[in-house]
């Protein structure tokens, strides 16, 4: 594994734990930060212009496409980026009501994202 992939590992393992606890333990809460997310026009172009710049960043220096977690990676960075683009052209394409409002997706989403999140850390800091 590079060292670049370690470094994204090590560094968005500790956020998706966070997050993914977040929705799982503070889901009224989540409801209402999406909820509002979804109101405030301007909330959602500035998410989506720090998403974009962010995960091209990503691109830009870790677009490795290989049968791997760094190509995970990658997929994740690219991902990322049209979320990021799409929030910015189309914000109500992706802040659909029912996905962020929905209890058993964000506790599908909550799981996800921390398995995810534990599996960058392992992957990232002892492996």
């Amino acid at each position: 594994m590079n060292t670049t992939t370690l470094f994204i590992l090590q560094l968005l393992g500790p956020l998706y734990l966070v997050v993914g606890l977040k929705m799982l333990l503070e889901r009224e809460s989540f409801h209402a930060m999406m909820k509002s997310l979804r109101q405030e026009r301007g909330l959602s172009y500035s998410l989506g212009v720090i998403l974009l710049v962010a995960c091209t960043a990503l691109i830009l220096r870790h677009n490795i496409w290989e049968y791997s977690l760094t190509g995970l990676v990658t997929l994740l960075a690219w991902a990322g980026a049209i979320k990021g683009a799409l929030l910015i052209l189309c914000p109500k394409c992706i802040m659909q009501k029912w996905y962020y409002e929905n209890n058993n997706f964000l506790i599908f989403a909550g799981v996800f994202t921390l398995a995810f999140g534990g599996f960058f850390v392992y992957m990232g800091f002892f492996a």
